[in-house]
């Protein structure tokens, strides 16, 4: 708080108490004393009116700095209050879409985890069906290759039968080795078939083709079935693993 200054003393001067004599009670030094009282009066009541507006002036001031320096902490902890709460719910909705996006990837990357596990699966499923087939298809062959003649013929007349061939003139296209096999028996084979040797096929595969004798428009029906082992293979695994049975 400012300092007040001191107010300036005044005092009376000491009038003389002796009644004036003949004209001096109406002119003279007494009216020259009560003008002088009269002036230091005025200018003490001066005096203190200008002092008591310093004191009202510094008190104003003084009030205005604390309400000033008040305020000031006021409103900065009122701000600090509201920006924290505003910074708290902006970091919630920050967090908050934070934790949504990295769950959004987590469930991105099960699915896409789930959908590998399965591929990779399905690969190793199929790698072993292959590899079966494969041993499999190894075994059939070396089982042909022992095959007798009455063994493959026997096959033949099965394919006959099952294709309902009898009585029609047949042609089986099958392996060198198989045709010689067979020839050493014709005696043993029926009149309506004929044996066709072709390298191009494998032991065990076979050929069957059809002719129909000429009808009454000159026409001649002619139809073929392909019953070779890597054809019958092939449609096998092929359904296997389409998991058609």
């Amino acid at each position: 708080m400012a300092t007040h200054e001191t107010i300036s003393s005044f005092r009376f001067e000491r009038l003389d108490t002796e009644a004036p004599k003949g004209d001096s009670a109406i002119s003279g030094p007494g009216r020259d004393i009560t003008q002088d009282v009269e002036s230091r009066h005025a200018d003490a009541h001066s005096a203190l009116q200008e002092e008591l507006s310093k004191i009202r002036e510094a008190a104003r001031r003084e009030a205005y700095t604390l309400g000033h320096t008040e305020g000031l902490e006021t409103g900065k902890k009122l701000g600090r209050e509201e920006g924290y709460a505003a910074g708290r719910e902006e970091g919630y909705r920050d967090g908050l879409k934070e934790a949504q996006s990295a769950a959004q990837l987590l469930r991105e990357a099960a699915q896409q985890w789930a959908g590998i596990e399965a591929q990779v699966a399905d690969f190793f499923e199929r790698a072993v069906l292959q590899l079966t087939l494969a041993v499999s298809r190894q075994v059939i062959r070396r089982d042909l290759a022992k095959e007798t003649a009455d063994d493959l013929r026997a096959r033949l007349q099965g394919l006959v039968d099952a294709l309902r061939l009898d009585n029609l003139l047949v042609t089986f296209a099958l392996h060198p080795d198989q045709v010689t096999l067979l020839r050493q028996h014709l005696h043993a084979l029926p009149d309506s078939w004929n044996l066709h040797p072709d390298a191009r096929m494998e032991l065990g595969g076979v050929r069957v083709r059809v002719q129909w004798p000429e009808g009454f428009d000159g026409v001649v029906a002619a139809q073929e079935w392909d019953a070779r082992i890597e054809t019958r293979w092939s449609e096998v695994v092929s359904r296997i693993l389409e998991g058609g049975g």
